[in-house]
């Protein structure tokens, strides 16, 4: 059987060298061949709703479901035991090929910008006049609306696609698709129906990784199904021929530990994403293109079609900044798991015997690793980290099974793609708390993947152990004894009094705050400096973001700001820009904007030649909506930044966090006020750059997250730039006011 290694050359070394125009002739195109494709579109009902065929043995929707109104349907109990559908004889032929194809339209099918989100999808396939050997299957529900004549928004639609027409074949009364009784009977129905030597199932919408799932209803307040719910339907109906040929997850941030532990057993591979999928998608004119014209293909082979087509997708719209895809070999998914419960073993033995300084610096291993959704601020990232970086990182902390960890990774990823701001991947991400989300830990604590890491994820959020995760310790050592965790409150870090720096007190630090943790800085996890405006009338101030203008040692505990008195901004309007990511060569930043009165993230990159971080240059990638309000999804759409769009960049008045006595600093976004200061038209020639602050106050300090996850702000420190700007060597003039 042949399977792809691991390529280099998807490293998107080509993305910004599309011009804009061929980009758009390129969308006009598709937009034309959209409208021409629906114009033509042949659909057939074969039987009216209510009389279509129920596969043997198969029960109707449980009850609670709702043939009608959806409104209430999504209070309904999920967590039944799916009911026994025996199949009935195989009778699939050689060399045949069914894709099962659920596809959940959500909100994603209505939006502006990517209208045909779903029903695109369908367009492409059809662009594809498959053989007799080949039979695609759909289920389309979950959109309030579709574009694609025929689907009905008031039921589950079924519809199957041979040669060159789609045909519906069935009803069924509105379900949810985030129930996992909806997928089981779909793959029952498909199964029974259509059985072919080679199966495989596609799951499209949203995503959000472990603790959140996959495929938002919008009909049912955008329920998902759970990572326990996907498990429980996939293993209630496995494949007739013996196994999925390739379950691909066609959505954001699902090429996870866990999904591949609940897919263990029932698919050769496995294919989706560590990261966000940015509004363009896989390319299934490509893929149904690959099925027809080699009935030898295997699933290795397949996911490489999907990764690559997904890749120029994404380069066909003008930016691959977030574009990854995986495809994993699960005849080594034992091994990979138990090198996974290995390493939470040895970090749960290391974490209750040495507290939070090994806590600290499981978080520091953390911050420094490739992880996912790097769009909001680093203290609210989705929870998702690469394992493989993470390994590297914390290597000292789990010495015996970080080898192990690493070649189960390399076995088992057999085709990976990255970019050049995603560099460090290794194609499988897991859960790390960043947030300390109390409904996502919960969540992860409903997984089964590894006792390991859920008792030390336990230890680490609660400072305690269950009764089952006493057990657990004690299995592993006789003296299941644990060390107890400080109060976040009482470490010191809250209110940290700043030093104003001379060469006397630490070399490098003149002219500049310090702050000295000492021994404190082993239960901090991260640093970050925040810079605002300071109004000495009202001694008020408004933030204008997080810098990379900072310095940390710490194995001394000494940090300190390297304030330089200019900022970022855009065509000479100064923006608040915030940190979001750093690599060796680069830091990732976001720009919050009024992108033409709609709020978005501009995202602008600095990158440099190591070591001479204070020569780089500075690029806009374009901008990105994010929403996951309404759904617990990460939702995330590109669009490029064009000549007349008008751009007010936004600033942070006063801070998110409150200080509260015993506490500490708590995030609080109920005051938050984001205001626009300045408004821009953009032209061919704008541009993000660094430029002087001008003469005024300035405020800096110091964040710090803590060994546990919780924030805590230095006193600030105050800089004032002199009205003559520079003195004779070209350098701005800033000191220290008090």
């Amino acid at each position: 059987m042949q399977t792809f290694r691991k390529g280099s050359k998807k490293h998107g070394t080509h993305k910004h060298d599309q011009p804009a125009a061929r980009r758009a002739n390129r969308a006009n195109l598709r937009r034309i061949l959209t409208t021409a494709l629906l114009a033509t579109l042949v659909i057939s009902l074969m039987w009216p709703v209510g009389c279509a065929p129920t596969p043997a043995g198969s029960s109707a929707i449980n009850a609670g479901s709702n043939t009608g109104s959806s409104t209430n349907a999504a209070d309904k109990d999920k967590t039944s035991a799916l009911d026994d559908a025996p199949y009935g004889p195989y009778t699939a032929k050689d060399g045949t090929w069914a894709i099962y194809w659920y596809i959940c339209g959500s909100d994603i099918e209505l939006r502006q910008d990517v209208r045909f989100a779903a029903t695109g999808q369908i367009l492409e396939m059809m662009k594809v006049t498959l053989p007799d050997n080949v039979t695609v299957v759909i289920e389309a529900a979950g959109a309030e609306a579709w574009h694609l004549e025929g689907i009905d928004a008031a039921a589950n639609t079924r519809l199957v696609y041979r040669g060159n027409t789609l045909t519906i074949v069935d009803k069924q009364p509105l379900s949810n698709m985030g129930d996992p009784q909806t997928l089981a009977d779909f793959l029952a129905f498909c199964n029974l129906n259509y059985p072919a030597e080679n199966q495989v199932v596609i799951i499209y919408n949203h995503g959000g990784g472990s603790v959140i799932g996959i495929a938002n209803d919008a009909l049912f307040n955008m329920d998902c199904l759970t990572l326990p719910e996907l498990g429980q339907a996939i293993q209630s109906r496995p494949a007739a021929s013996g196994g999925y040929e390739l379950i691909g997850l066609c959505a954001c941030l699902m090429s996870t530990i866990d999904c591949v532990a609940i897919l263990n057993g029932y698919t050769r591979y496995m294919h989706a994403s560590e990261e966000v999928e940015l509004g363009c998608t896989w390319d299934h004119t490509k893929i149904f293109t690959a099925i027809a014209e080699n009935p030898k293909i295997n699933g290795a082979q397949l996911g490489k079609v999907i990764a690559d087509g997904y890749y120029q997708e994404c380069y066909d719209v003008g930016y691959i900044g977030y574009t990854t895809a995986t495809t994993i070999d699960m005849a080594y998914a034992d091994e990979l798991l138990a090198a996974y419960n290995a390493m939470g073993d040895e970090l749960l033995l290391g974490a209750t015997a040495n507290g939070s300084e090994f806590l600290a610096e499981y978080g520091r291993a953390a911050y420094s690793s490739e992880n996912y959704a790097r769009i909001e601020s680093p203290t609210s990232l989705v929870d998702m980290v690469d394992i493989g970086d993470m390994v590297i990182n914390a290597r000292e902390l789990c010495p015996k099974s970080a080898d192990a960890m690493l070649k189960a990774i390399d076995k088992a990823v057999v085709y990976h793609i990255t970019n050049p701001l995603l560099p460090n991947g290794k194609g499988i991400s897991f859960y790390f708390p960043y947030t300390k989300d109390q409904r996502k830990f919960d969540a992860f604590m409903m997984l089964d993947t590894s006792p390991g890491f859920k008792y030390f994820y336990e230890y680490a959020i609660k400072g305690e152990l269950s009764f089952e995760g006493q057990e657990y310790l004690a299995s592993l050592k006789k003296d299941p004894t644990i060390e107890p965790l400080p109060d976040p409150s009482e470490l010191g870090l809250d209110n940290r009094v700043l030093i104003y720096g001379n060469n006397n007190y630490y070399p490098g630090s003149d002219g500049h705050y310090l702050l000295d943790l000492g021994s404190d800085a082993n239960n901090v996890a991260a640093v970050f400096l925040e810079v605002g405006v300071y109004d000495r009338d009202d001694q008020d101030y408004w933030l204008v973001g997080t810098s990379h203008e900072l310095y940390g040692d710490w194995e001394s505990g000494i940090f300190y700001d390297k304030f330089s008195g200019t900022w970022g901004c855009i065509d000479g309007a100064y923006c608040y820009v915030e940190a979001v990511a750093n690599g060796e060569d680069f830091t990732l930043y976001r720009v919050p904007v009024l992108h033409n009165g709609v709020q978005k993230n501009l995202m602008v990159i600095y990158q440099w030649t190591p070591p001479h971080i204070d020569n780089g240059t500075y690029e806009i990638l374009g901008l990105i909506t994010t929403s996951s309000a309404k759904s617990n999804a990460i939702e995330a759409l590109y669009e490029e930044l064009k000549a007349g769009d008008v751009i007010e960049p936004v600033f942070l008045f006063n801070s998110r966090y409150n200080y509260k006595e015993g506490v500490g600093f708590v995030l609080d976004d109920s005051e938050v006020k984001w205001n626009p200061r300045a408004s821009i038209t953009v032209t061919e020639s704008t541009r993000f750059y660094r430029q002087s602050m001008g003469p005024g106050d300035y405020m800096i300090r110091f964040l710090m997250i803590d060994y546990s996850g919780a924030v805590h702000l230095s006193e600030p420190g105050y800089y004032h730039i002199y009205p003559e700007g520079v003195n004779e060597d070209g350098d701005i003039v800033f000191s220290e006011f008090q």
